[in-house]
């Protein structure tokens, strides 16, 4: 990518508007169906227009695949998609320690057939303790924790963390003991917000996950809960013949330890063969670019909104995706909602300025007295 692509449009017929182009003045129109891969990021600074340049997809994807054969999933670490979420009919599904939603970490995606289901929840639930437990799993209690899962769906039709527990403290091992010990907070103390079946049951095609009220910790911990039942239903979409569209906001907090970016990982790259379009928005860029996984995300995004970013971040971005000069200079100070949008091979500059004073832009606002007053 070394030329300023000066005579270069972006113009999908079956694409979607996302502004115009700063050089030739044309719309851009973009169908992230056709890319080789259709996962994307959304990347800037506080106030560089993200909030907006996201909502303005979710509801142009809205308007467009109208209908039963098309479900938006947003994770919402912030509460900053509630406003969206009643103006398009969405359900919210709040998650806190004080809140009567509850998400089974056992859940079963049993539509899969192309990956063994209980394979895939051994995998997850390794990461999940891993993370919930804060350390290391040996190769013993890998062991045990693959076993332990196997065991529980053969013993159970529909089991929880608590069954899972009980299994566990059947085991002979020492290790599987001080692991019932350790998991006990979780299952029947303060902390057992994730021990219960889910009582759940949406028929949507718009989710709103909301994890806000929950302290820093314990939100990586039931974003890895939200991502395995996001996982359910990809495989049940592509299933029912459905799209998936996904958007991660905040993603950086799913980059912060190995268990959580690991994971994050496999699902990323996962979901893509099941029909799903997984979308993450951060400004915390250096987070991306110091975790592998972030920079292996970054480097097989085939579309990008690229807005202002900061110095050093800019110049990583530059050299890992081969911008040239000409069009790094969009990036350095440009105005809210413009900067460089990228499609496959093909880099313009672009600007989608949303008026002030219209019920869309009141929609799609993220300014905190804005949304206060919605």
């Amino acid at each position: 990518m070394n030329s300023p692509w000066t005579s270069v449009d972006l113009q999908d017929r079956s694409g979607k508007y996302y502004g115009i182009n700063q050089i030739s003045s044309n719309i851009i129109t973009i169908d992230r169906s056709l890319l080789n891969t259709p996962s994307g990021l959304i990347l800037g600074t506080s106030g560089a227009g993200k909030g907006m340049a996201t909502k303005h997809e979710i509801i142009t994807t809205k308007i467009k695949e109208s209908g039963e054969n098309t479900e938006i999933i947003i994770v919402d670490p912030e509460a900053e998609y509630s406003v969206i979420g009643r103006a398009f009919g969405g359900e919210m599904i709040d998650i806190a320690p004080d809140s009567q939603t509850y998400l089974n970490v056992l859940d079963l995606s049993e539509e899969n057939m192309d990956e063994d289901p209980v394979k895939v929840k051994s995998e997850f639930l390794l990461s999940f303790i891993g993370k919930l437990l804060d350390r290391k799993m040996d190769g013993r209690e890998k062991s045990i924790i693959d076993r332990v899962t196997r065991l529980t769906y053969q013993s159970f039709k529909e089991p929880s963390l608590e069954e899972w527990v009980f299994v566990l403290s059947q085991q002979p091992e020492e290790e599987a003991q001080n692991l019932a010990l350790d998991m006990e907070l979780y299952v029947e103390g303060s902390l057992d917000i994730f021990s219960h079946k889910t009582n759940i049951q949406t028929g949507s095609n718009f989710l709103i996950y909301n994890v806000k009220k929950l302290g820093d910790e314990l939100k990586q911990i039931a974003l890895m809960v939200v991502f395995d039942q996001i996982w359910n239903r990809v495989v049940r979409n592509q299933k029912l013949g459905k799209k998936t569209w996904i958007y991660f906001d905040e993603m950086q907090l799913l980059l912060l330890d190995k268990y959580a970016s690991d994971f994050f990982f496999k699902l990323w790259s996962r979901v893509r063969k099941y029909g799903a379009s997984p979308t993450g928005i951060t400004q915390n860029v250096e987070t991306l670019l110091l975790d592998p996984n972030g920079r292996r995300i970054i480097a097989n995004s085939e579309f990008m909104i690229l807005l202002k970013q900061a110095k050093n971040d800019r110049e990583e971005l530059v050299q890992l995706l081969g911008l040239s000069k000409e069009l790094e200079k969009y990036l350095v100070n440009p105005e809210k909602g413009a900067g460089l949008i990228k499609a496959g091979s093909v880099v313009v500059p672009f600007k989608n300025k949303i008026p002030q004073g219209t019920q869309l832009f009141d929609i799609m606002s993220t300014d905190p007295d804005k949304m206060a007053s919605n």
